[in-house]
This record gives C-alpha cells, structure tokens and sequence, in this order.
C-alpha cells in the first residue's frame, strides 16, 4: 500500500514538473516571438523571478527543486535558496543592465513597484518567501516518510498538519494579496 503511495507521489510530481516545464518553454517562444531573442530570454527569466519572489508556492523553483530531489536526494528546502538567489541575481542584473524591460509587461510593472517600494510593499515578498520554504519544508518531510515507507501514523499526523498550516498561510497571503492590489491601485472590478 505505502508503495504504491510512494509511486503516485512520484508519478504525480513527475507529471506537476513535466507540466510546468511546459508552460515556461511556451511562455519562452512567445515572449521570444514578441521581444525577440535577447529581450524575450530576458523577460522569460525575469518571469520565473517574479514567480519565485511573489508568489507563496514553490512552482516556479519546483522546476529545479523536484528534478534535483529526484537524482540526488537533495532535500529540495535548500535548493530553493538556490533559486532565491539566482532569481536574486536576475532581478538585480535586469535593474542595473536592462531597467526599460520592467516597462514591457504589465506584470513587469507590478513586479517592479513591488521592488522599489519597500515598505510596505516587501511584505508580498516576505509572505512568499515564508510560504514557499513552509511548503517546501512540508514536502520534503512527506516525500521522505513516503520513500522510507514506515511511520504511518506520522504521516496521517503529517497531513492534519499540513492542511492547518496551508489553510493558515492561504488565508495570510489572500489577505496580502489584496493588500498589495489596494497600495498598487490595481483594481480587480468594479
């Protein structure tokens, strides 16, 4: 039984990445189509920089979280700092070389008044940063009682956490989130 959770769990990861994986090669071809090659490589991976720093899920680190937790067994909590700071060097590399692409997207926009606003607006960047190391923190702990298949009632325990400590967090960050829309002016509807 335990090993049949242990190859869903992986099945279902392999296909969350595969997934993934995809969306950002199409995002990729069409910002490339768009701003052509350097400016589109650009903006692709200042993309995936908003997404690690703005949002509370590790999705877009799962692109290299997952497949490195796969072949190494390296826990992916500390893979993640690893993009963090990639994303880090992103950012700061598209503010001092490329500062006109913030003024390409709208997201870019947003992204950018996050960057030089902040106070208050650092807490978005605060909030994903707890979120996506929380859940990654979790995953690793259930990917590993998973792949040593013991600790049953561990793992039932595990779950009740989880879901506390996701439904805690969720309702943390919509909060923020309309806070960051009503200091930005962005409005959803009227």
């Amino acid at each position: 039984m335990l090993l049949m959770v242990a190859k869903t769990k992986k099945r279902s990861g392999l296909r969350k990445f595969l997934i993934l994986t995809a969306i950002l090669l199409g995002y990729a071809v069409f910002v490339i189509l768009k701003f052509g090659l350097k400016d589109g490589l650009l903006a692709t991976a200042l993309t995936w920089a908003f997404f690690v720093t703005c949002t509370p899920i590790a999705d877009a680190g799962f692109i290299v979280d997952f497949p490195i937790r796969l072949v190494t067994g390296f826990k992916m909590f500390y893979s993640e700092i690893i993009v963090w700071v990639i994303a880090g060097l992103i950012i700061a590399g598209s503010f001092i070389f490329k500062n006109d692409i913030f003024e390409k997207l709208a997201l870019f926009k947003l992204f950018k008044t996050i960057l030089i606003h902040p106070w208050p607006l650092w807490s978005v960047i605060v909030v994903s940063c707890v979120g996506t190391f929380m859940s990654l923190h979790i995953g690793d702990q259930i990917y590993t009682i998973v792949e040593e298949h013991k600790h049953r009632k561990k793992i039932r325990k595990l779950r009740y956490q989880r879901l506390a400590l996701e439904l805690l967090l969720f309702g943390f960050v919509v909060g923020m989130y309309f806070v960051l829309l009503h200091l930005t002016g962005i409005k959803i509807a009227e």
